[in-house]
C-alpha cells in the first residue's frame, strides 16, 4: 500500500527505516517518538496523535481459481458457509472481525490453519489449504482469485503522528498521494 511511496523518497537519496508492528506497537512507536510515521488499519487512533486517512480496500475471499466461488463477482457472507478458512491466529483484531461477522451472519467456518501475516494467509491459501479474507490491497500470485464480499466493511488505512513532528512527516504524507 505504501511501497511506492517508499521507493519515492529512497529515491530522492533519503533514508527510511521501515518497521512492521501490529496496531498497539505501532501507535506506541510514534507516541514514545521511536518512530516519526505510523500506518494503521481500521478505526483511526486517539487524540494524543493526528492521523489522515491515506487509503480503503475492500475485503477479499482468496481462493484457488478453480473453485466455484473464484468465477463470481462478488460473494456474501452467507456463500463462505462449509469453507476451510486460513486466519490469523486467536485474539488478533481480523480474526475477531471476521469471526464475528461470520458468526452473525450464521456461517459455519472451519480453521484449516492460523498464521500471522497477509503473506502468509496467502501462500496458504495458494497451497491449497483452505480460503482466507484479506484486504483488497493484497498482492496474489498466479492461480488465485480475489472476490469481494459483500457485507464486509472496508478496511480503511491511517497515517498517524504526533503533533510535534508535523514539520517532518509533513513531506512523507505527500509522497502518499492523498489529501483524504
Amino acid at each position: 500500500m505504501i511501497g511506492e511511496s517508499i521507493e519515492r523518497i529512497g529515491r530522492q537519496g533519503r533514508r527510511v527505516h521501515v518497521i512492521t508492528a501490529d496496531r498497539d506497537a505501532a501507535l506506541a512507536a510514534v507516541t514514545s517518538g521511536r518512530a516519526d510515521l505510523a500506518v494503521v488499519a481500521h478505526d483511526p487512533p486517539g487524540r494524543q496523535v493526528e492521523a489522515r486517512q491515506i487509503a480503503a480496500y475492500r475485503q477479499v475471499l482468496v481462493l484457488g481459481a478453480e473453485h466455484p466461488l473464484a468465477t463470481r463477482r462478488q460473494v456474501r457472507l452467507g456463500d463462505l458457509d462449509g469453507l476451510d478458512l486460513v486466519v490469523p491466529p486467536a485474539g488478533r483484531p481480523h480474526r475477531r472481525a471476521r469471526s464475528s461477522a461470520l458468526h452473525d451472519a450464521g456461517v459455519r467456518w472451519q480453521v484449516a490453519a492460523e498464521v500471522d501475516g497477509w503473506d502468509l494467509l496467502v501462500h496458504l491459501a495458494a497451497l491449497g489449504v483452505g480460503a482466507t479474507v484479506v484486504n483488497g490491497c493484497v498482492g496474489l500470485p498466479d492461480g488465485l482469485r480475489a472476490v469481494p464480499i459483500h457485507g464486509l466493511p472496508e478496511v480503511r488505512y491511517w497515517a498517524t503522528w504526533r503533533p510535534a513532528r508535523r514539520p517532518v512527516v509533513r513531506d512523507l504524507l505527500d509522497q502518499f498521494g492523498t489529501d483524504r
